[in-house]
């Protein structure tokens, strides 16, 4: 594990489009260069590599097709230099090795799906109880683990296939998935996806999995990062992080970010949703259709999400 993947366990995880705007201004760059043959293998009888995308004012996108996975994001400050903003690995098998979600695209049903079943049109499907008595990210394998098909479009965009199987973890009906990563010349890193069934009426629930420290590469944790969320409300959990069904005011909370706060801020309160999420682990459903913004500490600097469902802080573990 390179050092940017180091503080993994002090993530911000932000789902569907994505736009990373300057850094604060630094010295010297300062991330490590990631290179195409570290990521060249061969998985379950298909060939991975690490694809780049760019724009032309400097930003760089790297991501391989094990997984659809982000391995890093570089974007230039206000003084051009580029700070590597998204934790990744060096190398394919230090990813193979290490933690599973991390910069992956998740599938065919992102999150968890509570006592690993579900029912639809009468009939139950059972699933991998990966975590704890819940099926997580799709099961043992989902598109995390797998390896896609992968097309590069042009300089600016990279397209990634992957075809979830009837049966495949046990979920009905054939899907059809596509992803496109692409860069905008206004360091916007947009990522867009499109499934549809083709046999059977099927769940799904996809998003992209990358963990972000706005501050760069070796500069610390993400707890003094300044968050704003337009969310009144969020779901309670219970002791296996499944949402209760009840959707609770933020007003008087430790998930109330309405108003920009640090991430940190309140991550230590004697609060029992912080206790069960072990930190942030919550969804914010009046938040989906309006955009949060996400600023390093002591940084003129943002990152935007106009799509945002849900959000994840954990507590830094010890090393």
């Amino acid at each position: 594990m390179i050092s940017h993947a180091t503080l993994h366990w002090a993530f911000v995880s932000l789902f569907a489009t994505l736009a990373a705007v300057s850094l604060q201004p630094a010295e010297a760059a300062d991330f490590v260069e990631l290179k195409r043959e570290k990521y060249q293998k061969e998985i379950d009888a298909k060939k991975v590599d690490l694809y780049t995308i760019r724009n032309r004012g400097g930003m760089v996108v790297k991501i391989t097709n094990w997984g659809a996975k982000v391995q890093q994001i570089l974007v230039p400050d206000r003084n051009g230099v580029l700070g590597d903003v998204a934790l990744g690995y060096e190398t394919i098998d230090d990813l193979q090795a290490g933690q599973g979600s991390m910069g992956a695209f998740v599938g065919r049903y992102a999150n968890r799906i509570g006592q690993a079943k579900f029912t639809l049109n009468g009939q139950e499907y059972k699933l991998a109880a990966n975590n704890g008595p819940n099926s997580l990210h799709g099961g043992l394998k989902g598109s995390r683990f797998v390896v896609f098909d992968a097309k590069q479009i042009d300089d600016a965009t990279v397209q990634m296939s992957y075809v979830f199987k009837d049966g495949e973890e046990n979920y009905p009906g054939t899907v059809p998935l596509r992803v496109i990563y692409s860069v905008t010349d206004d360091n916007e890193f947009v990522v867009a996806y499109d499934a549809t069934a083709v046999d059977k009426a099927t769940v799904v629930n996809f998003t992209t999995h990358t963990f972000f420290n706005l501050a760069g590469q070796g500069k610390g944790d993400v707890l003094g990062h300044v968050v704003t969320i337009n969310a009144d409300s969020f779901t309670p959990i219970d002791k296996t992080l499944i949402p209760t069904g009840e959707i609770r005011p933020v007003k008087g909370t430790s998930m109330d970010f309405t108003a920009p706060e640090k991430f940190g801020a309140r991550i230590d309160q004697d609060d029992e949703q912080l206790k069960l999420g072990g930190g942030y682990d919550h969804n914010n459903p009046s938040g989906r259709d309006k955009p949060a913004a996400f600023i390093p500490k002591g940084a003129d600097s943002v990152l935007e999400s106009q799509h945002l469902g849900s959000f994840g802080l954990k507590k830094p573990r010890p090393a």
